[in-house]
């Protein structure tokens, strides 16, 4: 039985990296992590939070 990454060290879907803007598939590089995509996402929505 071969073991499954982490959860972080997944990659994303082919799905989900055609969804990105190609401004988030360039600050996130090649190839994208999940954990990569959920700091982005955390970090944009701190962001909103602190503008609100």
């Amino acid at each position: 039985m071969a073991l499954e990454p982490d959860y972080g060290e997944t990659l994303i879907s082919d799905e989900e990296a055609e969804a990105l803007t190609s401004a988030a598939r360039e600050i996130l590089g090649d190839p994208i992590r999940t954990a990569d995509l959920y700091d982005l996402e955390q970090q944009i929505q701190d962001e909103v939070a602190d503008e609100w």
